[in-house]
């Protein structure tokens, strides 16, 4: 279980209460299902715009001036 301590401001009159939430396993697992397609997307964008920056150095330093 996840403890996540929610605030309440000074003017509520239960100041000092801290409550508890937790994450169910169905939250969680679109939650994982979420940051781990966001990292798989993020590294083949990446890694396409590497590969284009790379290619066209590369396409620059072959052409022989005339």
């Amino acid at each position: 279980m996840i403890e996540l301590p929610l605030f309440v401001t000074k003017e509520a009159p239960l100041s000092n209460l801290i409550v508890f939430a937790y994450i169910d396993p169905g939250s969680g697992s679109i939650l994982l299902q979420f940051l781990i397609a966001t990292l798989v997307g993020a590294a083949f964008y990446f890694r396409r715009l590497i590969a284009n920056i790379i290619q066209s150095i590369r396409n620059k330093l072959q052409r022989k001036p005339k």
